[in-house]
């Protein structure tokens, strides 16, 4: 995917943080579905080091629920999963949950890695 190898090389290039390639794959939650409040970085893996998700809801509505909660250090927020948005955070930093969807909710979840 050319647009996250430029974003790949963007943040490199900005931030200095020797991501060389790229883990990910094609999230679908069912409604009545969500995932816990979780960190992307292993407990004893560093690799993981920037994560991306883009999302792929056509007429998402707010009432369909799904979002995901990032809990960043000014607070936490709420960003829906409304087809192309990209939420990009660092892995290991920032704790993050998808709520409970009310209708399927489909995504493209990666993660940055850096070089064993």
């Amino acid at each position: 995917m050319k647009p996250l190898e430029e974003l790949r090389v963007a943040c490199n290039r900005e931030l200095f943080l020797g991501l060389a390639s790229l883990e990910g794959h094609y999230a679908h939650f069912a409604p009545g579905t969500f995932y816990r409040k979780h960190h992307d970085a292993f407990l004893n893996d560093d690799a993981r080091v920037v994560s991306a998700v883009l999302y792929l809801n056509e007429d998402w509505q707010p009432e369909d629920g799904g979002e995901l909660r990032i809990y960043a250090s000014e607070g936490p927020t709420l960003v829906e999963p409304r087809a192309g948005t990209l939420a990009v955070f660092l892995s290991r930093e920032i704790e993050h949950e998808v709520l409970p969807t009310r209708k399927a909710r489909r995504s493209f979840a990666a993660w940055f890695k850096r070089a064993p």
